[in-house]
């Protein structure tokens, strides 16, 4: 009786110091539980150890312990969520670049996580499946069919909404978004990338039902998405206003160009022509807007302007050239007389031919304002029309040198729908903000 009583109360002082959290003190007793009273000890035992032995980063030793405990004791389902968060702190855990070169062993952690855990609250099975979806997202390809299968093994439904918050290693407060946020950005695109259209836009409207606030700009990467799906099922229309909605939230220059592509297989070609050419000026590296190119391309063809359909080819083909990629057979086709390799005053030529006209397009039928900086604060201002009125601009909106921007400069600037943040509503804002002396070049 004496040595029962001694196990027990053992066993009972061991959980109470792992309770709070003195995982030293309980590791010493669980040790002694699992090693020297092999024929007493229990499958509690062996969970108590392996958790300590975690806690105190020692997870390679708590692996073992799990899995000698698992093989005696099978039905101590504690156990199962240890040995998975073993795995996962071990081979899932870790930055992508190690990923890359483990990527064998961490698809194998992977499954055999989800092989003995369930989705539940404690257990590492959602955290896992997410990561590897978030994973093969980022590889060459996308893996759009792979990642569909790995979240399939999810119930969204079960899946928290909670963002995560957490404080990074220069001491901000940071939020991610939640399981569940996470689950429908990567369905919505791996849906869109396989071109399952209808079962895209059922996502894209369940996330947008049940997820209270986006992060990382998921609502716009999902409504962006749905438009798209509704585009490929012929809802043209629809997909054009639902994409002007996103981009008054959110100017971007890709969401701009699908604008126009839409616009343009709608027969409306000098409508494209202004939300393209105002793509083209987006201050993003021009290796990142050859497909804007491309369609104001196609947009001048449509409109017989045959020459600066060329020179938008031409600024393809030359920007390709000098990153050493390869041209498509049809714009090589289109170019076969001419030279590529430009020199850099004729590159530098035929982009300020094509800026002027990409100006002059997108200030077709745009009233332009007078007007001065009020306000210029790191990363936005204030400008006051000369009729009257104030009007909030991002700085990336300001069209000359930064260097130049200063309160009271001479300014004109187009006036358009855009959205208040802080507020959660429709806003007026300046856009396409010049230095008045810019207007006379």
């Amino acid at each position: 009786m004496t040595q029962v009583a001694s196990l027990f109360d053992k066993r009972k002082q061991a959980k109470a110091l792992k309770d709070a959290k003195q995982f030293t003190d309980a590791l010493a007793l669980y040790e002694d539980l699992w090693l020297n009273h092999a024929k007493s000890r229990n499958g509690w035992d062996g969970w108590g150890y392996a958790a300590c032995l975690r806690k105190l980063k020692r997870v390679a030793e708590a692996e073992v312990v799990c899995r000698e405990t698992l093989n005696a004791f099978p039905d101590v389902a504690p156990t199962r969520n240890e040995l998975g968060w073993c795995l996962y702190d071990q081979y899932i855990k870790l930055h992508d670049e190690e990923l890359v070169n483990n990527e064998q062993t961490f698809l194998k952690s992977a499954v055999e996580i989800t092989n003995v855990t369930k989705q539940e609250k404690f257990s590492p099975y959602a955290k896992t499946v997410l990561k590897v979806a978030d994973y093969l997202k980022e590889r060459p390809g996308g893996h759009a069919r792979d990642r569909l299968a790995w979240l399939g093994r999810l119930h969204p439904a079960e899946l928290s909404l909670d963002p995560f918050t957490f404080v990074d290693e220069a001491g901000q407060n940071r939020v991610q978004a939640s399981e569940r946020e996470r689950y429908y950005a990567n369905l919505t695109g791996a849906l869109h990338d396989l071109g399952e259209w209808s079962r895209c836009i059922e996502a894209c409207d369940q996330a947008l039902a049940v997820i209270p606030e986006c992060h990382h700009d998921n609502d716009v990467w999902i409504k962006r998405r749905r438009a798209l799906s509704q585009a490929k099922l012929g809802q043209v229309d629809e997909a054009v206003v639902t994409l002007k909605e996103v981009l008054a939230k959110h100017k971007a220059f890709f969401i701009q160009n699908d604008i126009a592509e839409l616009l343009r297989l709608s027969g409306k070609p000098h409508e494209a022509l202004v939300f393209a050419a105002q793509a083209a000026l987006d201050r993003s590296d021009q290796e990142m807007k050859l497909k804007v190119y491309e369609t104001l391309a196609c947009i001048f063809e449509d409109i017989q302007q045959h020459e600066m359909a060329h020179d938008h080819y031409l600024l393809i083909a030359a920007i390709k050239h000098a990153n050493g990629w390869r041209l498509s057979n049809d714009i090589a086709t289109r170019l076969a007389h001419t030279r590529i390799d430009l020199s850099q005053q004729e590159f530098s030529a035929l982009q300020r031919k094509l800026e002027q006209a990409w100006r002059l397009a997108v200030d077709a039928g745009r009233e332009r304002v007078s007007g001065r900086i009020k306000v210029i604060r790191e990363r936005n201002g204030h400008v006051t029309a000369e009729r009257g009125g104030d009007y909030f601009f991002r700085l990336n909106e300001f069209r000359g040198p930064q260097s130049s921007l200063s309160v009271g400069q001479p300014v004109t600037f187009v006036i358009e729908e855009g959205f208040d943040k802080k507020k959660n509503q429709s806003a007026l804002n300046a856009v396409d903000v010049r230095p008045t002396h810019e207007e006379s070049r």
